[in-house]
Order: structure tokens, then sequence, then C-alpha cells
């Protein structure tokens, strides 16, 4: 079963060239955000990376720990939207690795400019994202102005929502956050997180989720997620 979803629904995580991420629906999600108190008027989104804990391996066990969460495991990066769905899904790659290295090797934020066809919008990130046309990221330093410390403020309690459908795919899918029986060169590990993240998605197009409901934008029914109309 783990094969057939993944084998026939795995793009549903990696093209943006679907129905409900048309412009039309884009402009919807930064009007919702505006709508939370979004200080950015064409924000569609919220990009971060996760470590998905796996045990010890029996080799390149450095490659693969991250000081930062002091775990060996796995890296992926997601894009959640407004409505609730995890719209992108990059990975795996060695825990080790920062959140800036992983998205560079995705190549996402190229593949949006193209998607966006020259409109001004943009994901928004922690400070460990880059500057870019189609990314922001907070206001760094120590003598901030009291109007770029209520920006960074405002964007972080929006952005939390990223936080919120990674601790839901954990919830309803406990097995995979049940490191000490992942054993990456034993298990397709990442293929389980692949599945997982479909089936979330899948189960906020029946129910809807905290975000969805939090950002009142509704996802698209589980009839049009899986049908998969293509822009093209």
């Amino acid at each position: 079963m783990i094969n057939h979803v993944y084998g026939n629904f795995y793009h549903l995580l990696t093209s943006l060239q679907l129905w409900w991420l048309s412009l039309e629906h884009l402009k919807e999600f930064s009007g919702a955000l505006v709508r939370k108190g979004c200080p950015i008027p064409s924000c569609i989104g919220f990009i971060d990376g996760t470590l998905h804990k796996t045990c010890r391996p029996t080799r390149s066990q450095q490659e693969v720990y991250s000081g930062h969460k002091r775990s060996h495991g796995l890296k992926y990066q997601s894009v959640v939207t407004p409505n609730g769905m995890v719209a992108n899904l990059y990975g795996p790659i060695p825990g080790r690795r920062h959140d800036s290295y992983m998205l560079h090797e995705s190549g996402l934020l190229d593949k949006l400019a193209v998607h966006l066809g020259g409109q001004e919008m943009y994901l928004y990130g922690d400070s460990g994202y880059p500057l870019h046309r189609s990314l922001i990221t907070p206001h760094i330093g120590n003598q901030l102005s009291d109007q770029q410390k209520l920006f960074n403020l405002t964007m972080s309690k929006l952005r939390v929502c990223v936080e919120w459908e990674f601790g839901e795919i954990d919830k309803q899918f406990t097995f995979i956050d049940f490191k000490k029986n992942l054993k990456i060169f034993l298990q397709p590990v990442s293929k389980y997180y692949f599945v997982a993240t479909i089936l979330k998605n899948c189960q906020n197009c029946l129910y809807e989720c905290q975000t969805s409901k939090y950002f009142g934008v509704k996802p698209p029914t589980l009839e049009e997620y899986l049908r998969n109309q293509n822009l093209n």
C-alpha cells in the first residue's frame, strides 16, 4: 500500500503545476494572511525544515547527525499554505545539513519564480534562510526598530502553522515518530514520511485542520486533490 500511494501520488508534493496552486488560489492565500494581520501583502505561505529522527545507523553516523537537535535523522523541507496543505515537500537530505543548503538543493525558489510568471508573491521563512525575490525572512540584528520588531513578532505568530502541520503528521502517524524502529539502511524511511504527508493532506481535505480553520481558507476536496488537475 505504501508503494502504491507513493508511486501514484508522490508528484502531489513535488509539482507546483496543480489546480489548487493556481495564481487565483495563491491570491486567496495572500488575502487570508493579510486578514490575519500579515504585513506582507503578497505572502502565500511558509517554508521550514524539519528533522525526521531515526535510530543511529551502523554507518555514515556523522553524516546524518544533527548537532542542533542532538539526534540522527533525515531532513525535509516543507511549504505550508493557509489552507493547511503541505504544498511542497523536498528531501531527504542528511541531518547535519542546514536549511539554507536544503533550499538551494531543492531549486524551489527558481521553480516558484517560473510558476508565478513575474507576479510579486513570496514565501516566508525563518532567519536560517537567505533573502530572495520569492522569499522573505525576519529582520536580524541587535538594534532593530520597533516597527521591525513588530514585523518579526507578527510573522512569527503566523509562521507557527508550519509547526502545526509537522506535529499533525507525527500525531496521526505515530509510527514515523518512533525513531528506535526507523532504520535508514534497512527501511524506506523517506518513503514513509512522504506517504504520511500525502495522507495528512487527504485527511485535511476531508475534515480541515487547525491551520485552515485559523486562516479561514478551505482546502480542496479530496477528489480535487487526488484528481490532480494540472495547470498545463
